[in-house]
């Protein structure tokens, strides 16, 4: 009898092992590389997304009239002349973000004319709106109508770290001899001052190449993965990617988050390490948040430095350097609360006066009584680039006249 009664606990347990096992398996779903997520959650072990990349390189490669091309020094860039469908993103013949892919610029200075240009990343490319609703386009239509004879240049591409928006300006961009140079500051960059593998670093959109990377010398930044791993090398590079001598310095993979065992056939087993990692760790992206802002992490570390060679670099070429704080999540603004990165702007303007827009944002929600979807569906929204444009504007301004 006793043997019965274990024999049916046994049958139960595994009845309900293997239907919590299938409706695991139902709900949730595999990628092309054999990722497996449920709820948008992906559970261990991790594959490094090699079809993904490869299917992606594909339409790069193979279509020369893709908006974005390799470039070696800075990993990709737009390519000069490129348009997409609708005319959302248009670049003109020199790679910049323009009306229209017919736009010419000449690095000559137009005389009597104060040239502006703006470096950073999608939020200041303003990524999701037309050329006319940029807040460089904004900003330019905007001091035009004060009187001021002045050229916006953007410079801003998709994706870009700190770093390579430096290097855009050191490589490219001083050679257009702007009066002003604008460094849009959108926090979430801090994190890709130590990423090398884009793929690696954002799975939702992948672009499939690699990227150059600082670190520390003593004190001085030295560049690595440069020139960066060609386009058509990539798949292979992230095959065997543990034995790629620089996959040390990438940050964000953790090899043991990769490791293939026989007890994570079970997607419900692999459930369950997410689960007890998750209540051991319930804000685990608050404490990441912290690790990258805190002043002493190699990330800001190497932004402050960054910031700081891209300040001298434009002096020297005779330019003036300004940053713009783009806050990527409206919630520390609106609620007029300090942001977990605030000591690090605080380190940052040390090195330059920061244009900050919180308060016309705030201005801008209370009397309109929009919600933060209005300003901030991903990117910003034609109003939030126009609030951008009005404080550069006001700024840039009130500069001119001291």
């Amino acid at each position: 009898m006793g043997i019965n009664k274990i024999r049916n606990s046994l049958l139960i347990i595994i009845f309900w092992f293997l239907a919590c096992e299938i409706s695991i398996r139902f709900i949730g779903h595999y990628d092309i590389d054999g990722n497996f997520s449920i709820l948008n959650h992906r559970l261990k072990p991790y594959h490094l997304p090699v079809k993904q990349v490869d299917k992606f390189l594909k339409a790069y490669l193979t279509h020369p009239d893709s908006l974005l091309m390799y470039d070696s020094q800075l990993g990709w860039s737009p390519r000069p002349g490129a348009f997409s469908q609708g005319g959302l993103y248009c670049y003109n013949s020199a790679g910049l973000r323009a009306a229209s892919s017919g736009d010419t610029v000449t690095e000559v200075h137009p005389e009597g004319v104060i040239r502006i240009a703006l470096f950073g990343d999608s939020f200041t490319h303003a990524s999701d709106v037309y050329f006319k609703d940029t807040w460089g386009s904004q900003l330019e239509v905007a001091l035009r109508q004060e009187g001021r004879r002045v050229e916006v240049l953007n410079f801003g591409v998709g994706g870009y770290g700190i770093d390579q928006a430096f290097l855009r300006y050191k490589i490219y961009g001083y050679k257009f001899k702007p009066d002003i140079v604008i460094f849009g500051f959108q926090p979430e960059n801090v994190g890709r001052q130590v990423n090398l593998v884009r793929p690696i670093y954002s799975l939702s959109e992948v672009m499939p190449f690699t990227k150059p990377r600082f670190v520390f010398k003593g004190e001085k930044l030295a560049l690595m993965n440069s020139p960066t791993v060609k386009a058509a090398d990539i798949e292979d590079l992230l095959k065997n990617f543990r034995h790629w001598q620089l996959a040390p310095y990438e940050y964000w993979y953790n090899q043991k988050d990769y490791w293939q065992r026989i007890w994570f056939e079970s997607k419900l087993f692999s459930l369950g390490v997410f689960l007890a990692e998750r209540i051991k760790h319930p804000n685990r992206y608050i404490e990441k948040e912290k690790e990258i802002f805190a002043v002493d992490s190699e990330a800001a570390r190497l932004t402050v430095k960054i910031i700081e060679e891209f300040r001298d670099e434009v002096k020297r070429n005779g330019g003036q350097f300004y940053i713009v704080h783009l806050p990527d999540r409206l919630k520390w603004v609106l609620n007029d609360s300090d942001p977990p990165y605030e000591e690090l702007l605080n380190k940052l303007s040390e090195i330059s006066e920061i244009i900050s827009p919180e308060d016309k944002i705030r201005y801008y929600v209370r009397k309109n009584k929009c919600s933060r979807k209005d300003l901030l569906p991903y990117h910003y929204s034609p109003l939030a680039n126009a609030i951008i444009a009005d404080t550069v504007k006001e700024f840039l301004i009130k500069k001119s006249a001291n």
